[in-house]
């Protein structure tokens, strides 16, 4: 049981309690199991609370450097109020989670499984609201949303060759979460994580956390994109817009994996690191302006005539209509008026995340330097990327790692570096 005061809460609210309790039975004990095939296994279940605190300075409304550009003036600094209204209401967020799980242990200690499944519901999470600039805020810091996490987490440790002089380890990482938002604060309709105001990714109730928002094409009740037909309409031969911004796709990935593996052969050891993730959709905003700017080699078709996949508005016939890929074809289609449709992309990828050699130095020569253990190694880092992302690497943020929907808006990131290290580890 534990319970934490914080100073960036209000005074009468600064207090919450979080409790935490776990079973455990190792049925292989408990029911006299013995096998070749099962050395170890145990049953868990746990319930556990978290609380947490907000973010320092929230209570109250700041002022921060007025622009630089006109202060300071003549020696004299000048500041202006915060446009984020603080709240003096503020409630602790928690965290309630429920968790079930087995671990097994086989053949010799040479295979291991950990599985679990957990429930967890997070009440009061603190947003940043939009608010009516009328009121000479554009935001409120408030207790917004009630958000709940389900998923399924996997790892499993095999060991396949075990000799004196030889030792071949795998281990195998798998995740799936399931986010959803249960409800937010009276009056709150969305949250806005990332993007712009006519394309962003938002929290709103009844969705998935992360929801990819804003204009796209309309469709038939069969996914199809509907294409206007009629010549003496604007937009002939161009899919008809919905009339109301729609949900375009989802951040959250499918699932997550890790494979890393290590051999050793006497005094070297190879070791290396694979990570995957499945899905998880991107606004690819780089390509928006590359198109609209004419400076994207597919602008090279121009003059070419092209064919929307759809079906026609009068009749639900397949389209057939040729348009013409000129400026405004670019400009609109590309740049602005189906961008949001266009530039959705899978963040599926995988990363060749560590690569490392390790030579381990003779005992005899040890012994004559007054070590008790020395290895040389070199590793790299972030060494190649497999993704069909047009920039290649779809991981990054224009928005910082402080910002959870960051990772779903691409607009001229800059990609990971790639890095190498030599060194030598010693034990004395």
């Amino acid at each position: 049981a534990r319970n934490d005061w914080s100073s960036t809460l209000p005074l009468e609210s600064n207090s919450y309690f979080y409790p935490s309790a776990a079973l455990n039975v190792i049925f292989t004990d408990a029911l006299g199991i013995q096998s070749r095939w099962l050395d170890y296994g145990k049953l868990r279940v746990s319930m556990a609370k978290v609380g947490s605190d907000a973010p320092p300075y929230r209570l109250k409304t700041n002022y921060g450097e007025a622009g630089q550009v006109d202060w300071p003036f003549a020696g004299t600094l000048a500041y202006i109020q915060s446009s984020s209204l603080g709240n003096p209401n503020l409630r602790p967020e928690s965290t309630t989670e429920y968790e079930v799980g087995t671990e097994l242990r086989g053949l010799d200690g040479r295979a291991r499984l950990d599985l679990s499944y957990y429930d967890k519901k997070s009440y009061d999470q603190i947003f940043s609201v939009p608010s009516s600039g009328a009121t000479g805020y554009t935001s409120i810091i408030r207790n917004a949303g009630d958000l709940r996490n389900k998923g399924i987490e996997a790892t499993l440790n095999v060991v396949p060759i075990q000799t004196p002089r030889i030792r071949w380890d795998w281990n195998l990482n798998w995740t799936r979460n399931r986010s959803s938002v249960e409800e937010l604060a009276p009056g709150v309709i969305s949250i806005h994580l990332a993007g712009y105001s006519n394309a962003n990714v938002q929290v709103r109730a009844g969705e998935s956390y992360g929801i990819l928002y804003g204009p796209g094409p309309k469709k038939n009740d069969a996914g199809q994109i509907i294409i206007q037909d009629d010549p003496t309409k604007a937009g002939y031969g161009w899919p008809v817009m919905a009339d109301a911004y729609q949900v375009l796709g989802n951040m959250q990935p499918d699932w997550l994996g890790n494979l890393s593996s290590s051999f050793t052969y006497g005094p070297f050891t190879v070791s290396g690191l694979l990570s995957r993730v499945q899905g998880g959709d991107i606004f690819n905003f780089t390509l928006n302006y590359l198109y609209g700017r004419g400076v994207h080699t597919e602008t090279l078709k121009r003059g070419d005539t092209y064919v929307y996949e759809g079906v026609k508005a009068s009749t639900g016939a397949p389209n057939d209509i040729e348009i013409v890929r000129n400026e405004y074809y670019y400009k609109n289609e590309r740049g602005g008026y189906l961008k949001n449709h266009n530039y959705i992309e899978s963040g599926t990828h995988t990363r060749l995340q560590e690569l490392s050699v390790q030579y381990r130095l003779p005992q005899a020569l040890l012994n004559r330097l007054g070590m008790e253990r020395a290895s040389l190694y070199a590793t790299g880092y972030d060494l190649h990327v497999w993704s069909d992302f047009s920039f290649g690497d779809p991981q990054g943020s224009n928005f910082g790692d402080t910002n959870a929907g960051g990772t779903a808006f691409h607009m001229f990131v800059a990609p990971p570096m790639r890095s190498f290290t030599l060194g030598i580890r010693t034990n004395f």
